[in-house]
């Protein structure tokens, strides 16, 4: 007698729908007790592997939960994948505006409730690519979910911006999710990003207070220990706060100085102009000046800068001003301005030509006399390079000009120049280092000793010429010094 196959029973419809809601009943269990845990934390990283391990506990083998802040990826858990992949996913650089896209209008179209779920086979009609990794799950019969389907929850923020997202990858049961899914998913999502809003918004106010109180001790460091002056005034232009370095300054302590007014520190005439300069800084300007002003009686130079101070709504209540003792500083200038103005006289009244070289050999200054002798305007002259007034000839003594001076040797030759004309002269030059405007340059003083090498060359020529005709008369011919009572000189023919 032959078997027959026996039927499986019929399910159910009615004890599906209870089993099924027996099991949402599980999850939304299991999501309330996670965000009770959430809520219990004030550890941002801690609160996303809550989420993280719930969203798991729900039916998905993989799940990652991400932060964004100004749609910059801030902090990120994932569970289910290897090290390798998530670093992969870590390593992955999207530029914030498209992954503000992957929310917009673009997707609305795959939008199930506030969530997103994209089928594998329309990505590729939709061009989307976003990254993905291989399935850990072995596909069976039945299911409906494929390794490339993509399903998000977004986390957002009161304002309705996107705090993070909650990504679900191979579900356990192989289905792809329906709008109950997400719906119970959405409703954690909302409850675990409230909190980590709050922890976010905790976290930076934490940080302000931090970063307030460390400026604060900066500030405090700084005020202490500067050398230079530093007060702070009151809209009425009285001091409030001043730094043990004006203490120093006006000897006295700063309960003397605070309440007071700078007509009462530096006189009435001082004091007006201070007060003019202030009422600019109160509406607005900051000042930089210089001014000089009494202080226990002597006339004191100040390097100032003054900013106007405000609170937190952005409204101006007072100053605050840095000033450095800068007396020493203008009294050499005053003298070092008029040793220059001395040395000036002496370089353009000078019958010597000076001319001032960079250390590349171009010509920085000269005096009227070298540009007489070159024939050279002085705006012509200048930015030219020495060569250009050397006569090729004696370029070689020019290159050792620069290598010696530069080295610290005084250098000293005669050699032949060019005018603008192209005509050569001689000239004796002696040439250093020397600091000019504040860099090293080459001072060379150049005198023309044309009519010099004229005379000697005349002498040598007279004394050639003595020396020849005594050399042909057969008489004596001397020269007697009656003091010395000697001869200077005679004739061959003697």
């Amino acid at each position: 007698m032959g078997t027959r196959k026996r039927k499986p029973p019929k399910k159910n419809p009615h004890d599906e729908a209870l089993r099924e809601a027996k099991r949402t009943q599980e999850k939304l269990a299991l999501l309330l007790k996670a965000t009770a845990e959430v809520q219990r934390t004030n550890d941002e990283h801690q609160a996303l592997e809550i989420v993280a391990v719930a969203v798991r506990d729900t039916g998905w083998e993989s799940v990652g939960v991400v932060l964004f802040k100004n749609w910059e990826i801030v902090d990120s858990v994932y569970l289910g994948l290897e090290e390798s992949e998530i670093e992969y996913l870590k390593s992955i650089r999207l530029d914030p505006k498209e992954r503000k896209l992957m929310y917009g209008e673009q997707r609305a179209m795959f939008k199930i409730s506030r969530s997103y779920f994209i089928p594998y086979e329309e990505r590729a009609k939709h061009g989307i690519d976003d990254p993905l990794l291989e399935s850990h799950r072995k596909k069976q019969d039945g299911d409906t979910w494929h390794p490339r389907d993509i399903a998000y929850v977004p986390m957002y923020e009161p304002d309705g911006s996107v705090l993070g997202v909650i990504t679900m990858d191979d579900p356990v049961d192989g289905q792809r999710p329906t709008e109950q899914t997400f719906k119970y998913m959405e409703s954690f999502a909302d409850l675990a990003a409230i909190t980590l809003y709050k922890t976010r918004l905790e976290t930076e106010r934490e940080q302000v207070a931090e970063d307030l109180r460390a400026s604060e001790e900066r500030f405090r460091t700084i005020f202490e220990t500067a050398e230079d002056s530093i007060f702070i005034k009151d809209h009425s232009l009285r001091y409030t706060q001043v730094n043990p370095a004006m203490e120093r300054l006006f000897e006295l302590p700063a309960s003397e100085l605070i309440g007071r007014t700078d007509e009462d520190l530096f006189g009435p005439e001082a004091g007006a102009h201070i007060r003019e300069v202030d009422a600019r800084v109160l509406r607005g300007e900051t000042i930089e000046e210089e001014h000089t002003k009494p202080v226990r009686g002597v006339q004191t130079t100040f390097h100032i800068i003054k900013v106007p101070m405000r609170d937190t709504s952005g409204e101006i209540t007072g100053l605050c001003g840095i000033a450095r003792d800068v007396t020493e500083r203008k009294q050499a200038e005053e003298e070092l301005s008029t040793k220059e103005a001395q040395y000036r006289g002496i370089f353009e009244a000078s019958s010597d030509s000076f001319v001032i070289f960079d250390l590349n050999g171009v010509i920085k200054e000269a005096n009227a006399a070298a540009c007489e002798m070159y024939d050279y305007s002085y705006e012509e002259l200048i930015g030219l390079s020495g060569k250009d007034i050397v006569s090729s000839d004696y370029h070689y003594l020019f290159r050792r000009f620069v290598e010696e001076a530069t080295v610290g040797k005084e250098f000293s030759a005669e050699s032949v120049d060019i005018r603008k004309d192209g005509s050569p002269f001689d000239i004796e030059v002696r040439g250093r280092a020397f600091e000019y405007k504040g860099e090293s340059h080459f001072l060379a003083a150049i005198r023309d000793i044309t009519e010099r090498k004229r005379a000697a060359e005349a002498l040598r020529h007279s004394i050639d010429t003595f020396d020849k005709f005594t050399d042909a008369v057969s008489d004596v011919i001397y020269r007697y010094n009656p003091i010395q009572n000697s001869y200077d000189f005679i004739s061959p023919s003697f």
